[in-house]
């Protein structure tokens, strides 16, 4: 594997890991109010 799609790849598996933290807290947010 090429050290730029190894990298390509762990930027998109911590954008979608940020994205689904993000999400979760939005809707356990919205769960407590």
């Amino acid at each position: 594997m090429s050290p730029v799609l190894l990298s390509l790849l762990r930027v998109v598996f911590a954008l979608s890991l940020l994205g689904f933290i993000l999400a979760l807290l939005f809707s356990l947010r919205r769960e407590l109010k």
